[in-house]
């Protein structure tokens, strides 16, 4: 067997795969070793890398290793991998088509109003009243549409920074807040939270996704909460994408941006949910959610790019939390 075996460190296993009836074809041997790996992949969540080993007992299960198998393999492995950012993508894309519905109802709007516009103007100007009120009527129409159209385009700013689903800030309107915070340094002391529902893909898969923005909504609405109770509106809740959220801390040191992320955790681990149907019927009762929570301060020895670093020591941080096991914060740089 071992002169069949591509990888001559993995004799072991090409034999147990041999055994199991899986041919000696590279590709089939790349695609078993490749989702081996997937396994012991930190990157990945438990339900992802659960999901991998399924599709390989499945795999063995079945004992078909047709072309057709070989296709359907590859993609649902490629699937699971890919199954967080493409949750991702979908809440863009419906945040934009959000954003571009509305645009499109306020140009419609507007648009009439504009030919009203015209259409008054000549009116007015065929009435043959005098020269004074006529030119004060005119001004006063245009001052009413110009008025409308500087509150839609006010409108249009909020809703190009807020995300649809939670009403909470988007990812653009962070990163233009820490742009004007942090164009390089920060002069200021600034912290971040990065915080993660735990296990959030095991609401939808259970529920569905409808029940899953449910979930995100309140989510959502308990991080607001908390943080303005704790910094009010000098703190910028952010929902960063998919069921990932940020609080964006002005003045918060590592110690009072540590306090707030223990209160919101443990707010949302208090929090007892109650999951209805489309119709109202109750699903489920006191379903418990939490959530993990990486800290970051501006450290004094980061020379630039704060804004870029200090994103990237929360995430850090929220990821020793998941590594550890969850319904927890961590601080970025602590011993």
């Amino acid at each position: 067997m071992s002169k069949d075996c591509i990888y001559p460190d993995q004799h072991r296993l090409c034999h147990l795969l041999a055994k199991a009836g899986v041919p000696s074809h590279p590709k089939w041997h790349s695609l078993i070793l490749y989702m081996r790996s997937l396994e012991y992949n930190d990157t990945l969540s438990d339900a992802q890398k659960a999901a991998i080993h399924e599709l390989f007992l499945e795999l063995v299960k079945r004992r078909d290793f047709s072309d057709a198998a070989y296709a359907e393999v590859s993609r649902r492995q490629e699937e699971i991998v890919t199954s967080p950012y493409r949750e991702k993508l979908k809440a863009a894309l419906q945040e934009s088509t959000t954003l571009l519905e509305e645009f499109g109802s306020v140009i419609r709007r507007r648009s009439g109003e504009v030919q009203d516009l015209g259409e008054e103007t000549v009116q007015t100007v065929q009435s043959g009243m005098p020269p004074d009120r006529m030119v004060e009527r005119l001004r006063d129409s245009f001052r009413r549409v110009v008025s409308a159209m500087d509150e839609d385009a006010h409108t249009l700013r909020r809703l190009a920074h807020t995300d649809a689903l939670t009403g909470l800030a988007n990812r653009r309107a962070l990163d233009e807040r820490l742009a004007e915070l942090c164009p390089d340094t920060c002069g200021d002391t600034v912290s971040l939270l990065m915080l993660d529902i735990d296990f959030f893909k095991r609401i939808n898969d259970t529920y569905g996704h409808q029940i899953g923005d449910q979930a995100l909504r309140i989510i959502a609405e308990l991080i607001r909460k908390g943080t303005a109770s704790r910094c009010g509106d000098g703190c910028l809740p952010v929902r960063y994408g998919g069921e990932e959220f940020v609080v964006m801390a002005p003045g918060l040191d590592r110690k009072e941006a540590l306090d707030l992320a223990e209160h919101i955790r443990r707010s949302v681990e208090k929090y007892r949910f109650e999951v209805k149907s489309i119709d109202g019927e109750v699903l489920a009762k006191d379903l418990r959610m939490t959530i993990s929570v990486g800290v970051a301060e501006i450290l004094p020895s980061w020379a630039d790019h704060h804004a870029e670093r200090l994103v990237q020591a929360a995430d850090s941080a929220l990821y020793e939390a998941k590594r550890n096991g969850r319904n927890q914060v961590r601080i970025h740089g602590a011993s």
